[in-house]
């Protein structure tokens, strides 16, 4: 219930937004840039789909497995670049490189690691734009690692 309500929220501060535009804009008489503005606000969402794993699972270098592994990535990728859809990804490096900070009474305190004690851990990111969730959910499927870990797909919340 809650994500919904978040993708309608999202939905409708975009809507708002692009009849600003588009009044703004015919006042000016701009019209037709302003339908196009309209029609690709209208259309597109930016989504963070966060790859996460457990360290150790899946393929690991120097394997038969990995190099398929790391080219199915690259593929996917450039599948993504070549759509129109890639933003920006990268992989993190190993957990045990963390760093967590916390302010605490005006302190800065730092821990190695992550703040987090979980089994799986994000090894990952791609900001992707799509139509839509099921776009989105259909993409993910594609990624690599989601045949061993999972991935979390979440709308970018946008605040102007």
């Amino acid at each position: 219930m809650f994500f919904a309500a978040l993708i309608a929220k999202i939905f409708w501060e975009k809507f708002v937004r692009v009849v600003k535009l588009v009044w703004l804009r015919a006042s000016s008489g701009q019209k037709a840039i302003a339908a196009f503005d309209c029609q690709e606000r209208m259309t597109n969402m930016q989504f963070m789909l966060l790859i996460y794993s457990q360290e150790g699972s899946g393929p690991q270098p120097g394997t038969d497995e990995f190099g398929p592994f790391i080219g199915a990535y690259m593929g996917f990728t450039q599948k993504m670049k070549d759509e129109g859809k890639l933003i920006s990804g990268e992989g993190l490096q190993p957990v045990a490189t963390a760093t967590t900070l916390s302010i605490r009474d005006g302190k800065a305190e730092t821990v190695d690691g992550p703040f987090a004690e979980t089994k799986e851990q994000l090894g990952g990111y791609y900001l992707l734009e799509f139509a839509d969730l099921d776009e989105a959910l259909k993409c993910a499927a594609e990624i690599p690692t989601a045949s061993y870990g999972r991935i979390e797909i979440r709308p970018i919340a946008v605040y102007d």
